[in-house]
């Protein structure tokens, strides 16, 4: 939405006359293939729109609803851009960790976890490596790992592509406000920053884009592209070390590897996940109750787990930089050993357990994946505007911007629960249907044949997508 100095900081919505034809082009082009797309996930989903589904005995919804609050988290992270001419104490004492109480309080303390996105990014990563990698530590086969890999593209694609392509359509239509912007509707700057030309935007760059998960116009699916590489490395390992007898090692030395490359540090999360789905499946195995939550942490082992994480994970966003104290090599490994401690929790501890298996919690964790791609298109179209027009009208700058912030989080529950309905779910069909072809050339063959272990365990995305 580009803002236009009125006077009095007034904000319009206004399409540049010279290219009102091509944008009126690509945005329909956008919308063709979003429904498109739609469509073809309608044709191949066993699961008709809005039909409840009951999910599998096995499913391990501690660890969905774990999912769902890391993705909500990410969501508050983001939020921040919302709140920071209030947040902080005048644009002069950016970049500083000396600002106010409040903001001291939340970026010095381990409430720093509270708004700590990048963390959570590890978790899911985390968690992919475990769900991924259960079913074949339990059972080995090498067809259906071979088929996983072959479908997991197919798995994450579609619900990217509709977002990436919604993400375009705003800003095609101008229907997106960057920081500068926004803070100079709430009096912050005194000029108007510049807008981006409409020429740096295509339809084709956006298709690019939406194929083959780019994040030029969504930026949290950068995570994607990264989720697709790590879960491949992952099946590529247990093709290679599934079945010997000193695997444990092979994977501890990988992990060693990976962590001195910190441009390859998720994948030391996923081999964390690939890890505890080892632990799990070794305790599973003593109590002969195959991919349970078998419990066994002690209280204090439970709360001394918690603290771990809490430390860890808090410590890249203190003021104070406490992480300095550590060897350089180690800087990369704290998220994901914290990422790491709140999936234990989760997957060994009763309480903890209990707790995330909540109703509400597991419907969160079902939805967490729509939730994660979706949440900054609305706040960045949609929050602005709201906030902008509220200011506009007189409101004091803090309740238009608290107000703002719940209607996008309402707004982003909403189209997390429609878009795992009608994109997020059908898309486990398409990636069976596409295995199914790429393996015999016969696509759509007996779409109601035995679902594979992994990704179909739950027929949601909670427990399987970024």
């Amino acid at each position: 939405m580009a803002i236009l100095n009125a006077g009095d900081h007034g904000t319009v919505l206004g399409l540049d006359s010279g290219a009102r034809w091509l944008r009126i082009a690509w945005s329909a082009g956008s919308l063709a293939l979003i429904f498109g797309m739609m469509g073809i996930l309608h044709v191949v989903s066993r699961v008709r729109p809005g039909e409840d589904v009951v999910p599998g005995g096995s499913r391990l919804l501690a660890l969905d609803s774990l999912r769902g609050l890391a993705a909500f988290v990410v969501l508050l992270c983001h939020a921040q851009v919302f709140l920071d001419p209030v947040w902080t104490s005048g644009e002069a004492r950016l970049g500083t960790w000396d600002r106010t109480p409040l903001e001291f309080l939340f970026r010095n303390t381990p409430l720093a976890l509270v708004l700590d996105g990048p963390l959570m990014v590890h978790i899911f990563w985390v968690l992919s490596g475990l769900v991924l990698a259960l079913p074949y530590l339990t059972r080995y086969s090498a067809e259906k790992l071979g088929r996983s890999m072959t479908k997991r593209y197919f798995r994450l694609m579609p619900l990217a592509f509709v977002a990436t392509l919604a993400g375009f359509l705003l800003h095609t239509l101008n229907f997106t406000v960057t920081g500068p912007e926004y803070r100079f509707v709430l009096g912050q700057f005194d000029t108007l920053p510049e807008t981006t030309a409409l020429s740096e935007h295509g339809l084709g760059k956006g298709v690019v884009e939406a194929l083959f998960l780019g994040s030029s116009y969504n930026p949290p699916l950068w995570t994607i592209s990264l989720e697709l590489v790590g879960s491949l490395v992952l099946f590529a390992i247990l093709a290679g070390t599934a079945t010997l007898r000193h695997r444990l090692l092979v994977w501890a030395a990988l992990l060693v590897v990976f962590a001195f490359y910190t441009a390859h540090i998720f994948l030391v999360d996923f081999l964390l996940g690939l890890l505890l789905a080892e632990m799990m499946v070794r305790r599973n195995n003593r109590t002969a109750r195959p991919h349970a939550l078998s419990g066994g942490l002690a209280a204090w082992q439970s709360v001394l787990i918690f603290g771990m994480g809490i430390v860890l994970g808090s410590f890249s966003l203190w003021g104070w930089k406490p992480h300095s104290l550590f060897a350089p090599v180690f800087h990369p490994l704290l998220s994901p050993l914290a990422a790491a401690c709140f999936v234990i929790l989760a997957a060994f501890s009763r309480p903890v357990s209990r707790v995330l298996s909540h109703r509400l919690l597991v419907w969160l964790g079902e939805r967490s994946f729509a939730l994660y791609v979706v949440h900054v298109l609305v706040q960045h179209s949609v929050g602005f505007w709201m906030i902008s027009v509220l200011v506009k009208a007189g409101l004091p700058n803090l309740p238009a911007i608290v107000t703002g912030m719940l209607a996008c989080t309402a707004l982003s529950l909403w189209l997390a629960d429609c878009l795992t309905k009608h994109v997020d779910i059908p898309s486990q069909d398409l990636a069976n249907s596409a295995s199914r072809w790429l393996a015999c050339g016969k696509f759509l063959q007996d779409r109601r044949s035995t679902p594979d272990p992994v990704e179909d365990d739950s027929r949601r995305a909670g427990t399987v997508a970024a």
